[in-house]
């Protein structure tokens, strides 16, 4: 389907170099069902999943936890996993599935001031920012990872060295 509407669609592009995206995917632009189903397969519906995913597998160790060792569950032992699900989670949710929802309600409604103004001004680089806040996402849950590193600089121990003269020559006037 997606090599179909990118490739094989029959389209020409109109640059307009007032717009964000002055030439995206003809089939998306043109004919509104292919665009919305592109935005809900690649957008929204991914980025959903990756949610589900990620609160099905927390609660699926604490489910485990729970019938193996018949006994309360101890929160601390499973802070750093459950931390880390819920960043990736909210980093997901706040990016892709905001913007993937506006671009929905742009296809669905056509764009108007404020939905383009809002596009344009908080949620067309917001994608960008995912990539890069993944890294840090992950690492929220390994802080014996970036303690090491941090903690390591500050132990260092500072070598002062002097030099003390062996014998003093007399200064010629």
């Amino acid at each position: 389907m997606y090599v179909y509407g990118a490739f094989i669609y029959p389209c020409e592009n109109h640059f307009d170099y007032h717009q964000v995206c002055c030439a995206g995917l003809c089939f998306a632009i043109e004919n509104r069902v292919l665009g919305l189903f592109d935005q809900f397969a690649h957008t929204l519906i991914l980025s959903t999943l990756i949610v589900i995913v990620n609160l099905g597998l927390c609660c699926r160790v604490v489910l485990q936890k729970h019938q193996r060792m018949r006994r309360s569950m101890e929160w601390r032992q499973h802070r750093k996993m459950i931390i880390q699900f819920v960043s990736v989670a909210v980093l997901y949710m706040s990016s892709y599935l905001t913007y993937g929802s506006l671009q929905c309600y742009q296809l669905i409604n056509g764009p108007t001031n404020l939905s383009t103004t809002i596009q344009q001004l908080y949620f067309f680089y917001l994608s960008y920012l995912v990539g890069l806040l993944h890294p840090f996402a992950c690492l929220i849950g390994m802080p014996e990872v970036y303690w090491r590193r941090f903690c390591a600089e500050k132990r260092r121990i500072l070598l002062h060295l002097t030099t003390r003269p062996i014998r003093i020559v007399p200064a010629f006037i």
